[in-house]
């Protein structure tokens, strides 16, 4: 090799061996600072938050993770991407600007082996390496990022040892723990607790009692309070202080407890200690055996039907006649050994368990008074459910039936030849099977006057019609007959009697039974005339266009009046069925139209005009019908006192026959 050559290739080599040394030391500088940045990244956080053995081993990966990817690029930068001579050249003309084009013309020529081929190309090295001096080839490697790498490395270094000055004891205590991460000793600030039980499992409902030993810490104080935190299935965390337990172990050395009166679901828990937190553990249950399915179903008795009542699906609450049968079919969570239901005055009742599946039990009980039970189960580990829900059993008597005589249904005065008819009627919540009218006068019994079988099987209404002629009881003027109905129902073993209300009829003579028939004509006149007047009043109010809602008041006065006069006639000594029929069909026909048109009457006068028409034809309808009716009872009531004038010229065989003629007429 030439000396040029020498020369060019001697400058390279240089710079190769300087830059290697740079690249060596910062790496070195590197790596280094950043380790002591790690170690005390890791002391200070475990000092702030007590790291566990997963979090040390999770740093551990993290340092082993970021130095693996560092070494992985040195390795590509070096195998792949290594510097050539040319790159030295470049560099050392980057750095030596005075030298432009020397050293990378040189390397250039000599590489391509151009120099050898071309003397006008050896003559270029001559002259390049002649003008290049190889005392300057080490300036050409920057020497800054060595600098910057050692600075950082003191910084770290400073601050990991100023804090191992400050806080020595924190510093070894982070550093042993670090490098045990799979078995950290305590930390210098941790009260860790020992708790017990720990894991555990338990009978469903029995207590549970948690105590938890707290020590003192490596420096400072014990915690103030200690809390314990349980959770339900997955929700969230529920903290409870602790109660401290008076007498200590030892010094410094603190006990606490937490008392579960029942547990009745898994869960699990843990204990926090100042800054220090337990393992969590899990709490199990044998459960007790317990209702999963309830059928109830509901037998009447048979004399009420004997029907079958299915309830809902666990509805276990019982509300039946009295006597009735009681069905109650279970499945359980478990298979069982026994059961029975508990009453509340005390009894219990057997269930019978099914040999073919033996969490399936049934019973059966007879409902004979009102109270509560329970359904108590015995698994086969002899284990039975607490305070199992109670239901209620509510034994509804069989109600006597109600018996009434709805017709004429008052009292009446009457002459002693009188006749009228009775209306029976009777009604029961199961079934009826008899009715009977009794009458009686003066100090005589109730004697039967007519009695009725019911033929239908549990029918719960009856009724029946009467006549009653006063003339065969022999009564005198002033005395009063008594009568009433009575109704049987088919209870067993004794039926249950209704006794309806007892009526009377007090015999009067026969003119003044003949006054009460004219006073009580005379006041229907008064009484159609009044409505008359009203429905007339209504009818020009609505011609002249007045207020609206005084028409809808008057409107259903009138109707009200009428429905007031039906009842009165009904009352009455000797109703006049073809008058309440006539006052009937208007109330409820073209009275009810004219209140229902008049309700929906309103708004602008466009608007009200096409319904002013109806309802004014339905109000003459109605006033012409009262019209007609007031005719009808005022020509009876003159027709009744002519008949009494002629009355007085009457011999006295006579006049017997002429009074019945005038009671019909009115």
């Amino acid at each position: 090799m030439s000396s040029p050559q020498q020369t060019i290739f001697g400058m390279v080599t240089t710079i190769r061996g300087h830059w290697r040394r740079r690249q060596l030391i910062c790496h070195v500088a590197v790596a280094t600072a950043a380790a002591l940045g790690w170690l005390l990244v890791m002391i200070v956080l475990d000092n702030l938050a007590m790291l566990s053995a997963g979090q040390f081993v999770l740093g551990w990966v993290a340092l082993l993770a970021a130095a693996s990817g560092w070494a992985a690029t040195l390795l590509y930068r070096g195998v792949r991407q290594r510097p050539t001579a040319e790159h030295f050249a470049l560099m050392y003309e980057a750095r030596l600007p005075g030298r432009q084009n020397r050293l990378i013309n040189a390397v250039q020529f000599l590489q391509s082996r151009q120099a050898q081929r071309d003397p006008a190309a050896y003559a270029a090295v001559i002259e390049n390496a002649a003008a290049l001096d190889p005392r300057t080839a080490p300036e050409a490697v920057d020497f800054r990022a060595v600098r910057n790498a050692l600075i950082a490395l003191g910084m770290c270094g400073f601050l990991l040892l100023t804090h191992a000055v400050l806080r020595p004891q924190w510093t070894s205590n982070g550093l042993t723990r670090l490098f045990h991460p799979l078995s950290p000793r305590s930390h210098i600030l941790a009260t860790e607790p020992v708790v017990t039980p720990g894991d555990v499992e338990l009978i469903e409902g029995a207590a549970l009692s948690i105590e938890a030993i707290v020590p003192a810490p490596g420096i400072g104080r014990s915690p103030d309070a200690v809390q314990l935190e349980y959770r339900l299935a997955d929700l969230d965390w529920v903290r409870s202080p602790m109660r401290a337990v008076p007498e200590a172990l030892e010094r410094d050395v603190r006990r606490y407890s937490y008392v579960f009166d029942a547990v009745r679901h898994p869960l699990a828990y843990r204990v926090r200690a100042g800054r220090s937190l337990s393992p969590t553990y899990q709490v199990t249950l044998q459960y007790r055996p317990r209702v999963e399915e309830l059928r109830v179903s509901v037998r009447w008795p048979d004399y009420a039907g004997g029907q079958t009542r299915e309830l809902k699906p666990n509805v276990g609450d019982v509300a039946a006649l009295v006597n009735s049968t009681v069905e109650l079919r279970l499945t359980a969570s478990v298979p069982l050994s026994g059961g029975q239901i508990e009453f509340s005055g005390g009894d219990a009742q057997p269930l019978e368990v099914s040999g073919d599946d033996p969490r399936q039990a049934s019973g059966r009980l007879t409902l004979t008074r009102s109270g509560t039970y329970a359904i108590r189960l015995t698994d086969t580990g002899g284990l039975s459910n607490l305070n199992p829900p109670r239901y209620t059993l509510t034994a509804e008597p069989d109600q006597p039936p109600l018996a009434i005589v709805s017709v004429p249904g008052r009292d009446l005065i009457l002459t002693a030849n009188a006749a009228l008819q009775l209306t029976l009627e009777a009604e029961d919540d199961i079934g009826l099977t008899s009715l009977e009218l009794q009458a009686r006068h003066g100090n005589q019994a109730w004697q039967a006057l007519r009695q009725w079988r019911v033929g239908e099987d549990n029918a719960r209404r009856w009724a029946a019609r009467f006549p009653l002629t006063l003339a065969a009881f022999g009564l005198k003027v002033d005395e009063v007959l008594l009568y009433r109905v009575v109704a049987w129902d088919n209870c067993r073993p004794e039926p249950n009697i209704g006794i309806g209300r007892t009526w009377s009829i007090t015999v009067a003579e026969a003119t003044h039974d003949k006054a009460l028939l004219a006073a009580q004509t005379r006041r229907l006149l008064e009484a159609l005339k009044r409505i008359l007047a009203l429905q007339q009043e209504n009818r020009t109010a609505l011609d002249l266009d007045r207020e609206v809602e005084p028409m809808r008041t008057r409107q259903q006065q009138v109707r009200d009046l009428t429905i007031e006069v039906i009842d009165e006639q009904r009352k009455a000594i000797r109703p006049t069925e073809t008058i309440i029929a006539e006052l009937e069909e208007l109330a409820d026909g073209p009275m009810l139209q004219a209140v229902q048109r008049l309700a929906e009457y309103g708004g602008p006068y466009k608007q009200r005009i096409k319904h002013k028409k109806p309802i004014l034809d339905i109000m003459d309808e109605i006033i012409a019908r009262l019209e007609a009716l007031i005719a009808k009872v005022d020509r009876a009531l003159g027709s009744a006192d002519k008949a009494q004038a002629a009355l007085e010229q009457l011999p006295p065989d006579e006049r017997e026959q002429a009074l019945k003629r005038i009671h019909d007429l009115l």
